[in-house]
């Protein structure tokens, strides 16, 4: 698994694009590297813009549903956007979405930034954020 995190938007948006097979272990390791982010940000909500279109082999649904209240209960989480092209990840982001859950699913970065920027007039989201080309790992 190849995994490329960074400041998308610094302080507000961290952009995480995936590629490959993802093993929970990673998953684990990913999601603490993400709320170290948050912890180190200067603002107190931050966003998470995920994009698993490069992503071969999912991991079990079962398993990431154990790690996602991790995320949502962090104080400082914000969104989570998921970048892709899987119909089965959008139709379960509309289930969530029925949840009040703040999560979303979108087929490109721009549709994620400008729901992001309808939503939260706190940061100057950009039109477009580059997707690193990453390597399988």
């Amino acid at each position: 698994m190849s995994i490329d995190i960074r400041w998308g938007v610094e302080n507000h948006l961290i952009q995480t694009t995936l590629h490959g097979s993802m093993t929970l272990e990673e998953l684990i390791q990913l999601t603490d590297r993400m709320l170290q982010l948050v912890d180190s940000s200067s603002h107190p909500i931050v966003h998470f813009m995920v994009d698993v279109r490069q992503i071969q082999t999912y991991l079990p649904l079962q398993e990431v549903i154990k790690l996602r209240p991790h995320l949502a209960t962090h104080p400082g989480s914000g969104w989570l956007i998921l970048i892709s092209n899987n119909k089965t990840l959008t139709f379960i982001s509309t289930l969530v979405n029925g949840t009040k859950s703040r999560m979303r699913a979108f087929q490109t970065i721009e549709e994620a930034l400008a729901f992001l920027r309808e939503r939260d007039d706190t940061a100057a989201y950009p039109e477009s954020l580059p997707v690193p080309e990453l390597d399988q790992a």
